[in-house]
């Protein structure tokens, strides 16, 4: 036994660490109750705040008891050291722990998928143009479609082939139906509608029937003139565009035609 005053301070060091002990305790056991009920938004934020010091509490609970069992042995030589609340504080910090390790995944997907959405946004203001399968209007949907969605980096498959199937209409849906329109598939998809309808010569004989069908005029006007001149001009530069080098042997095989 130690002296009566040595006594009387391990006896109020033991107090004191005691009310620590139960202090950390109730700390932890705080935050495993709140974990319990993280669907309210209100515990929710609680369960965040407190969560920002569960080691720091953990650790000094543990030095707190290995104290309490230092001082028991001093007050008493043949006290039993006992660690039973490790294991029942280390029961409760595991499952607080999985409860953020759940959150926190949570969160990961809420980001992402954030994060995706201004993308979706922006192309839908920008109206991708819809494709029924007529070659005179491939170009137009080709530019397109390739600025706004196909080079866009900031969209994934998944979004590129949501709104290339929302965009095939009739005959051009028809050219992909043996393609499942997955996103594993986008690329697939895509590139079966190029091979398709990226045929220059295809193009350029429609032009050239364009220029060839235009009609006469049955009276002569300055609006009769320039329709004339808009739509024959028109189909000339789009022809240019085209990469077709031997342009004039295309003319005349087409006129032998």
């Amino acid at each position: 036994m130690p002296p009566k005053n040595d006594a009387q301070n391990l006896e109020a060091r033991l107090n004191k660490l005691l009310a620590k002990k139960e202090t950390y305790f109730n700390k932890i056991q705080l935050l495993y109750d709140l974990s319990r009920d993280l669907k309210n938004p209100i515990i929710l934020e609680k369960f965040k705040i407190q969560l920002n010091t569960l080691d720091e509490t953990l650790e000094l609970f543990k030095q707190t008891i290995e104290n309490i069992n230092d001082v028991n042995v001093d007050i008493d030589p043949d006290y039993r050291l006992n660690y039973q609340p490790l294991e029942m504080i280390d029961t409760l910090y595991c499952h607080i722990k999985e409860a953020a390790k759940i959150l926190d995944n949570h969160q990961v997907s809420q980001n992402r998928q954030t994060a995706d959405e201004p993308a979706v946004a922006r192309l839908k203001k920008l109206e991708v143009p819809e494709f029924n399968g007529d070659p005179k209007r491939w170009p137009m949907f080709f530019e397109t479609f390739k600025s706004l969605v196909h080079n866009n980096s900031n969209l994934n498959n998944t979004t590129k082939m949501h709104y290339l199937a929302g965009a095939l209409k009739g005959r051009a849906l028809d050219v992909c139906a043996s393609v499942v329109p997955t996103p594993e598939n986008y690329v697939v998809f895509w590139e079966t509608l190029v091979s398709k309808y990226q045929d220059d010569r295809l193009l350029a004989d429609i032009y050239f029937s364009q220029m060839l069908d235009f009609k006469t005029a049955h009276q002569e006007s300055a609006a009769c003139l320039n329709n004339f001149l808009e739509k024959f001009d028109t189909s000339v530069n789009a022809i240019k565009h085209l990469n077709i080098p031997d342009l004039l042997d295309f003319f005349i095989a087409s006129l032998a035609l």
